[in-house]
């Protein structure tokens, strides 16, 4: 087999997804800016630079490399995850580990055990599906919780040590969550 390669285009598309990064940073920096000075949350300004240069965008420049922004935006999930776990001293884990192990614990499984059972009686799906679905809807965003702490400078009390001990743990479940999917899914066909 003969692959044509074609430098020009893969320039033209590396040109492409860069700018349309640039514009989605820029455009971040500013509209963070501009909700702070309004009193609002950065959280607001993220969802409105999300939902006008998201993939429903009319800008076929920000719709037409819809997977490679999504990559770009998994490895900012997962830096945010790697910075959580570098902000964590292991003694502050240590001292937190009843809300860990029992507020961390009883806010994943009781929220995903509610997702679970909305899928089943409304959305009418088997159960291993629902349960595929509710795992990962029972994490919550790590950016927003953060966020929302920083803004508050709350760091120090116990609510955010509450906040901090659920999202540390949704962190750690994620990579048992990442191995049953394969198991559930194959169990449901």
């Amino acid at each position: 087999l003969f692959f044509a390669f074609d430098p020009e285009e893969q320039s033209t598309d590396i040109d492409q997804i860069l700018l349309a990064v640039t514009l989605m940073i820029t455009a971040t920096v500013v509209a963070g800016s501009v909700a702070k000075r309004l009193n609002l949350g950065s959280i607001v300004a993220l969802l409105v630079v999300g939902m006008v240069l998201g993939p429903h965008s009319p800008r076929p420049l920000l719709t037409g490399h819809v997977e490679e922004l999504q990559t770009v935006g998994e490895i900012g999930v997962i830096l945010l995850i790697f910075l959580v776990g570098l902000e964590t001293k292991p003694e502050k884990l240590s001292s937190m580990r009843r809300l860990f192990y029992g507020l961390g614990t009883a806010q994943y499984v009781l929220t995903a055990i509610v997702i679970v059972g909305f899928l089943i009686a409304v959305a009418r799906l088997h159960w291993q599906p629902a349960l595929i679905m509710a795992l990962g809807l029972a994490m919550s965003s790590d950016a927003i919780a953060i966020a929302s702490l920083e803004e508050h400078a709350e760091s120090a009390s116990p609510q955010s040590r509450a906040v901090m001990a659920a999202v540390i743990y949704q962190c750690f479940m994620t990579i048992p969550v990442l191995a049953a999917i394969p198991l559930l899914a194959s169990h449901s066909t």
